[in-house]
């Protein structure tokens, strides 16, 4: 069920969703950490990656996944926005209906190096998959926070 919320009533509850998974309070996120709040980054680092995107007027990075040095994953109120050194590449929340992975590597995953790539689906409600590979260390948070934004539909001003 999608339930409709104002802008920033949607990056509120991606931020909860991100914080109640670390089990940690805002404070102790210091930025570094390979899946953390945008608002965390460095000014810098947020330059970098704000200057890539083209954002919908009332669109608000929360979440940014470290993939390498020049691939990130950015969840902002409305979609997940891959970026690349070549291309970026968007799921809105609104054409998104699940997270799909590999069964085989659920087992092992934990056994895995935090940094090897395993793949992600990103499946949307016309049947159509996006593929990313994110790093295995954060595939439980990305999981946990991905799996619920299903259940958003942002309240556009027309």
């Amino acid at each position: 069920m999608r339930i409709a919320m104002e802008p920033k009533q949607a990056a509120h509850k991606i931020k909860h969703w991100y914080l109640m998974h670390s089990r940690v309070i805002e404070f102790q996120i210091n930025g570094g950490e390979p899946f953390t709040l945008f608002e965390k980054l460095t000014v810098e680092k947020q330059t970098a990656i704000t200057k890539q995107i083209n954002f919908n007027s009332k669109e608000i990075p929360i979440l940014v996944l470290t993939i390498n040095t020049s691939t990130y994953v950015v969840n902002t109120n409305e979609r997940f926005i891959k970026i690349t050194s070549k291309n970026i590449e968007s799921v809105y929340y609104e054409e998104f209906e699940t997270i799909v992975f590999y069964q085989s590597i659920h087992s092992k995953i934990e056994k895995m190096s935090p940094t090897k790539l395993v793949d992600i689906g990103l499946k949307k409600t016309d049947g159509d998959m996006v593929f990313w590979k994110i790093p295995a260390g954060e595939f439980y948070h990305f999981w946990d926070v991905a799996r619920r934004v299903d259940t958003i539909r942002i309240i556009n001003d027309k």
